[in-house]
């Protein structure tokens, strides 16, 4: 995946030079080729091998060891160890097809009370290597990690003086490695030293693998200062292999999210907070710990007693990092269908799972109910003693991105612009088809007979074409100012759907649809500010 990095790479400079000090991973086989590197006469030299034509090597990436191939140390010392005035910047060099993202940082030294330090400010760079392909989305993410990195060892050399010494550690262990009269020191690789002595490169180590296996790190800088990090298009891509999901993509998404939505839990409650660190705000733990599918987020707010502003705040947090997608809170009346593009095949592991979760069910018998869209209430026999398992099972499906919601949404369309009058009447159960339609005579009558003052503030506010088709309608006064105040507030327009909005119940809503159904066109769709969460073709 292009999300994954291709090692990290850690260099520094200061008034003694530049020196490549750790990387990772690291090929052994690299070593020899490095060491005549070190004994060059000119440091800047590169070794290239003309082909036969003449042309130049390309640069490729080893992929059979998983290492950054065709990179001496020497050449990394010499790119990432940039000038102070590009420190505190985002660095980023693409070379062929590898793209290297950094924050430079200068890291001033330890200063014990009542003493003047006389070790010179040190220029710290963490670089990562990403493929060429990576997007700009990647890329911040990576730069934003180094930045966070470096802020991290400003903070722990400013406390103990930690980074100068683990950067004379690591000089130190590439020193002895380097000794050519030493014979022990010919079978020794110096990176292999430094992430024995070293907990800096081992932290370094540890923020790879986890940002290869999972895209979530958890660490603690020198086992004190603690960082989390979160690689979105990995974590979301493993949940779902089919979704593409950057932090832009999310941060529109929880633009678009209101009180009467839901949140749904990926993980069980109890192994989510077993994975919260001790420093972890008591909002979130207070927040899982009342966690309901069946409850919206201004009710979770009113249980736990919190600002809605900060549930909507936790609740992004926990989509972000892959453990909750948004939802519309569990109930009857919701409408579900099988979700597009889901593959679920026979030997599929979602079969396995589903059924180790629910012994006695079938998961492809169970999809094929929802074939057609059916609501919470047609699935569930009131009958049966099931309904817990009903209910556990949809929760199950939602969570697997294997249901998808619809909802109803509604487009204004008076008939004067969409279907004609004289079409409208010769779909009459009475089969009239003469020119002159009950329609038109109803419309001019409906006119006459409502409030004048009321016609002329209604037709004032609104198109005199619609304003007529809206005022044949037999319905009260209340219910046609109802009407176009919903016009008006653009909820006619098939980007709402009616869960909530302007406090009306939804009985009231239902009449009111049903008394204007010959100026509505009404369908059933997903809702567009969480298709972000399910994989699309189109």
């Amino acid at each position: 995946m292009e999300a994954d990095p291709l090692s990290v790479i850690l260099v520094k400079s200061d008034s003694k030079g530049d020196r490549l000090l750790f990387r990772f991973p690291y090929a052994s086989s690299e070593k020899q080729e490095n060491r005549k590197q070190q004994h060059r006469k000119n440091p800047y030299a590169l070794t290239v091998n003309e082909s036969i034509q003449g042309n130049p090597p390309v640069q490729k990436l080893n992929k059979s060891n998983g290492c950054l191939a065709n990179f001496s140390d020497e050449v990394l010392s010499n790119l990432f160890a940039v000038k102070q005035e590009l420190c505190d910047a985002k660095f980023e060099l693409k070379v062929n097809n590898v793209r290297f993202v950094g924050h430079p940082s200068l890291v001033p030294p330890c200063v014990k009370r009542g003493k003047s330090s006389n070790k010179p400010i040190l220029l710290l760079n963490i670089v990562f290597a990403l493929q060429a392909s990576a997007s700009h989305s990647i890329v911040k993410c990576y730069y934003e990690l180094s930045k966070r990195l470096g802020t991290a060892l400003k903070q722990e050399e400013k406390r103990c003086g930690y980074v100068n010494s683990q950067v004379k550690m690591m000089i130190s262990a590439h020193d002895d490695c380097g000794r050519s009269d030493d014979s022990e020191s010919e079978n020794l690789d110096p990176f292999e030293m430094i992430l024995e002595q070293s907990t800096l490169a081992s932290d370094l180590k540890h923020i790879y693998n986890d940002l290869c296996t999972s895209g979530l790190v958890q660490i603690r800088i020198n086992r004190t200062v603690p960082m989390s990090f979160c690689l979105p298009q990995k974590v979301h891509h493993l949940q779902n292999r089919g979704l593409i999901v950057d932090p832009e993509t999310i941060d529109k998404c929880l633009k678009k999210v209101r009180p009467y939505h839901g949140l749904l839990l990926l993980v069980e409650p109890y192994r989510l907070l077993e994975t919260l660190s001790s420093d972890t705000s008591n909002e979130l733990f207070k927040l899982i710990k009342i966690y309901t599918p069946l409850k919206s987020l201004h009710t979770l707010a009113l249980d736990t007693r919190l600002k809605l502003s900060v549930v909507f705040k936790l609740a992004g947090h926990l989509v972000y990092w892959g453990k909750a997608i948004i939802i519309y809170p569990l109930c009857e009346n919701n409408v579900y269908t099988t979700a597009p593009n889901c593959s679920v095949h026979t030997s599929s592991q979602l079969v396995e799972q589903f059924a180790k979760q629910f012994p006695s069910y079938s998961l492809l018998q169970v999809l094929s109910e929802f074939s057609l869209p059916i609501s919470v209430s047609q699935r569930m026999c009131p009958f049966s003693d099931s309904a817990h398992n009903d209910i556990q099972i949809i929760i199950w499906l939602l969570q697997h991105r294997l249901l998808l919601q619809l909802h109803t949404y509604v487009y204004y369309m008076p008939t004067n612009r969409g279907m004609s009058v004289k079409e409208v009447g010769s779909c009459d159960s009475s089969g009239g088809d003469s020119e002159t339609s009950e329609s038109d005579t109803s419309d001019e009558s409906s006119v006459k007979d409502g409030d004048d003052n009321f016609g002329d503030e209604f037709l004032g506010k609104i198109n005199s074409d619609d304003g007529a088709a809206i005022l044949s309608v037999p319905s009260s006064i209340l219910e046609k100012r109802l009407f176009l105040k919903l016009i008006q507030q653009g909820y006619l327009k098939g980007e709402h759907h009616f869960m909530y909005s302007e406090n009306i119940s939804r009985s009231q809503l239902l009449q009111l649809l049903d008394k204007f159904r010959d100026v509505l066109v009404i369908c059933e769709a997903e809702d567009p500010a969480l298709a972000m969460f399910y994989p699309h073709s189109y």
